[in-house]
C-alpha cells in the first residue's frame, strides 16, 4: 500500500497548492460561506430567539391541576 499513500500524498499536495495560488478557491470555499452564515444568523437572531424561548415551547402538556 505505500503506493497508494505517496499517490494520495502527491494529490494533496497539488490541491493545496492550487488553492493556495487561486484567490478566487478562497472566496469561495472559505470567506463567502463565513459570510452567508454571519448575515443570516443576523437577519433571523429575532425570529430564532423568539421561537425559542416563547411560553409555548416550554409549555408542557400535561393538564394544569384542579382548583
Amino acid at each position: 500500500m505505500p503506493g497508494f499513500f505517496s499517490n494520495t500524498l502527491a494529490v494533496l499536495r497539488r490541491e493545496i497548492y492550487r488553492v493556495a495560488r487561486q484567490p478566487m478557491y478562497w472566496l469561495l470555499t472559505v470567506i463567502l460561506p463565513i459570510v452567508a452564515f454571519a448575515f443570516f444568523a443576523v437577519l433571523l437572531y429575532k425570529e430564532w430567539h423568539a421561537t425559542f424561548r416563547s411560553p409555548s415551547w416550554t409549555r408542557t402538556t400535561a393538564p394544569s391541576p384542579a382548583k
